[in-house]
């Protein structure tokens, strides 16, 4: 699986010479099939080969010192804040900093680890 940082990127490389070289190669093999995903999508479609457990860690590591930070910074700043208020502004950051901060920089670098017992690597 390839992941582009940009659409540009992912149209120069499907519209290269040595794209359609390796398809025409591949298609003599096999059958056709493709997959897309972006945003969110992208980073948790992990392969099954990758134990569950090692998602589940990974995003309770990443999920975790954010809320308890989150409900901190909080109580401190607006300690009369109704629940349903707080759960609203908690939600909402936690989310946009797991989206467009923490898992973009966490995935690239824990890649090894999440799928070293997925069986061999690929030759390269």
């Amino acid at each position: 699986m390839h992941l582009f940082d940009d659409r540009r990127h992912l149209d120069t490389w499907e519209n290269s010479a040595r794209r359609i070289e390796l398809i025409a190669r591949g298609n003599e093999l096999s059958d056709v099939r493709r997959t897309t995903a972006d945003g969110l999508h992208s980073w948790f479609t992990v392969p099954t080969t990758s134990p569950r457990w090692k998602s589940f860690l990974l995003t309770w590591l990443a999920v975790y010192p954010i809320l308890l930070g989150l409900a901190t910074l909080l109580r401190w700043i607006a300690p009369g804040l109704p629940q349903p208020a707080l759960l609203a502004i908690s939600s909402c950051t936690l989310t946009a900093l797991l989206t467009w901060v923490v898992l973009p920089f966490v995935s690239g670098r824990v890649r090894p680890w999440l799928f070293r017992s997925a069986g061999p690597r690929p030759k390269r």
